[in-house]
């Protein structure tokens, strides 16, 4: 009996490394103020978006049924744009919330002084 062999990342490899770079980009994005986070976190992290885009576009092309597979990614976007849209006018979980101004207390917090 022949084995094939799979070379490469699993699609569940992938998602797993797009969301470790994902939340990578939101440590920067929300504690960059303490000056502790290194610049390249967020840099680095630009690649989530286009690995979850292409294990999309895999899932959408190896699905047996595209129209419910489009209407869950669907479902999925809107939701995101409806807590986008509640923390945008609510003003809840802005940047910064937790600490409104610098203080030593923060630096000491997130930085090993």
């Amino acid at each position: 009996m022949l084995q094939t062999t799979h070379k490469g990342l699993s699609g569940t490899a992938l998602k797993t490394i797009a969301l470790v770079l994902m939340l990578m980009d939101h440590i920067h994005y929300f504690f960059e103020f303490t000056g502790c986070i290194p610049e390249w976190f967020s840099m680095l992290a630009r690649l989530s978006a286009p690995l979850f885009l292409f294990c999309t576009v895999e899932g959408f092309a190896h699905t047996h049924d595209r129209k419910r597979y489009f209407f869950r990614i669907w479902c999925i976007g809107a939701g995101m744009a409806a807590v986008q849209f509640f923390m945008i006018y609510a003003k809840a979980f802005r940047r910064g919330m937790a600490f409104t101004r610098r203080t030593r207390s923060s630096r000491i917090l997130f930085c090993s002084v």
